[in-house]
Order: structure tokens, then sequence, then C-alpha cells
């Protein structure tokens, strides 16, 4: 588990990631200027959580228990692939009604749009897993997840850190070095990825938002900005590393997911796609939250309604 993938940083990076701090002097000059709300509400991502209930009652046979659609014969799991349906239905719509009113998305929405899904996806795994089995390592020497989480967190941060630094460097014009100095790498509380896993997911959520309010409102003409680090590269570049980084390492929370718990049942399974199409939804909102927020909260009292429709159906309190 702990191969080449998942250490990377720790042998190229010349700052360890255990050294990255506040953004220090490049704080007060955000790349969102004028942006207040980064993602919709949590109204919509509220709905999708309330089936978190539904997933643990709905064995895989209960999947084909009878529910009715409309009037006529479905089953539980179409009830699950309507929600599936009605979120990308959502991502679609938003994005037409920017279309519509003349605020397509930025190539800096569109690629962190795809860091937003990747956030969902990782949630959704991450929300069949206990405290207790949140320390359970996979094998001997090998990552439990709470230290697989701290790892994405201080990437994260520390891809913010270089991220920024070049955008305010672009934008300033001046003869500051193309790397970030040293003096802005170093401990910060915001990558802590000790004490309750409560505790822990909640930093993970505030950092993950905090790359998007800083990052949403990087103009197209601003992705040419190098980048210096361990490699030499681009803004551009390096907003597709958020989404990808991530990626990698939700590939390495499915390993520990198999190796520490029972396989994830049909419910789960098709509960993790509709956290995919929450991503691509509110992804989609990205810097036009105003726009999306009454097609979502319309999404959402749906996918609540259906949620609780099929708790009752099981014989559970919805």
């Amino acid at each position: 588990m702990l191969a080449a993938a998942a250490v990377h940083w720790r042998y190229r990076c010349a700052a360890p990631l255990a050294e990255f701090a506040t953004l220090g002097g490049c704080a007060a000059a955000s790349s969102s200027a004028g942006v207040e709300e980064i993602v919709l509400s949590t109204t919509l991502a509220d709905a999708v959580a309330t089936w978190h209930n539904v997933a643990d009652r709905t064995t895989n046979a209960g999947m084909e228990r009878e529910w009715r659609w409309r009037g006529v014969e479905a089953d539980v799991r179409w009830g699950y692939f309507r929600t599936y349906e009605a979120l990308l239905a959502l991502a679609d719509a938003i994005g037409a009604a920017r279309l519509t009113a003349g605020r397509p998305p930025t190539l800096a929405q569109r690629a962190l749009g795809r860091y937003q899904t990747a956030y969902r996806e990782l949630g959704a795994l991450l929300a069949r897993v206990s405290p207790d089995e949140f320390d359970r390592a996979p094998a001997a020497g090998e990552w439990p997840l709470r230290d697989l989480l701290g790892h994405v967190m201080q990437t994260d941060a520390g891809f913010l850190t270089i991220t920024q630094w070049a955008i305010e460097r672009s934008r300033g014009g001046d003869d500051r070095p193309l790397s970030a100095p040293r003096d802005l790498f170093g401990p910060r509380p915001e990558t802590d990825a000790g004490g309750a896993m409560a505790d822990v997911l909640a930093r993970f959520s505030a950092l993950h938002e905090k790359v998007l309010r800083t990052l949403t409102g990087t103009a197209d003409a601003e992705l040419a900005a190098p980048i210096g680090f361990w490699y030499t590269a681009d803004v551009a570049f390096q907003l597709y590393r958020f989404d990808a980084h991530l990626r990698e390492h939700t590939i390495q929370a499915e390993k520990v997911l198999e190796a520490i718990l029972p396989p994830a049942t049909d419910a789960w399974r098709t509960l993790r796609l509709c956290y995919r199409a929450l991503g691509e939804a509110e992804g989609a909102a990205l810097g036009a939250e105003e726009l999306a927020e009454p097609l979502a909260a319309k999404s959402a009292a749906e996918i609540r309604a259906r949620g609780n429709e099929i708790l009752a159906l099981l014989g559970a309190v919805g």
C-alpha cells in the first residue's frame, strides 16, 4: 500500500509535508476576489447524506424489494438510480443556466469541479467507516485511513501554497523567486490528522473549501503562470494535480477498505455513484452559486423525500 505513489512527495519535495505553514504574505491577496459562496449550500449534500441510513438498511436482496414509482411497479434499486439520475440532470441544468446567463465556467472552475467530484467520491467511501476502523491498518507497516487522509490534507495545503504563490507572482509582475520561499512552509493546524475521526473529517472539509475559495476566481489568462516546485510546470497543470492526487489516494482508500471491511453492498456501491453525481452538480455551480441554488433546492427536496419513502418501506423511521 505504501508504494512509490504514496511516498513520492516525501522524497522529492524540497520542504517536507509536515512543515507546510499558512500562506503568510500571500493570504491577503486571494485569487477569488468577490466570490463569497464557493460550493452550494449544504441543503443538497445533506439530502444525499440522508441516504446513508437507507444504504445501511438495504441488503442486496432488499434492492429488489418492490417500490412504486409514478404509480408503476419498480424496486428499491430503481429508487437509488433515480437519485443518481436526478443529480446528473441537476448538473446539466446548472450548466445550461450558466450558458443562458452568459456565465460559462472558466477553465479553472472546470478543473476544480473535477476536484470537487473526487472529494465527494472519497467521502462516500469514508461514510462506511467507524472511528475504530479509521485507525485500523490494512497490514503491518501500511497506512490506516487516518494517515492516508493526513497525507492528502498536507498535500492539498502544499499544492495551494505553490499555486497561489505562482498566481500572485504573475499578478505582481515583480522579481520574487519562481519557487515559494521556505518561510511559507511549516506546521499548520488545518492539516492535523490527530484527534477524533469527526474532527479530522471536519478539518479536511474546511481545507477543501479553502482551496475552492482561493482558486475558483483564477482567470484563464493566469493558467500559464509558471510554478517552481520539485518540477517546473504552470498553474493549469497544478489545478489538475488537485484532482489527480486525490483520485490516486481514493484508490488507496479502496484497497484499505477491502482489507478491513466486508465487501460493500450494492446499496453502498450505488450510493457512491450518487456522490459522484453530487460532486458534478456542485462542480458545475462553482463561481455561479446564486444561479444554481434554486435548482439545487428543488432537487434536494425530491431526493430527501425519496430516501424517506424508501426508509419507511424498509421498516425504518424516516
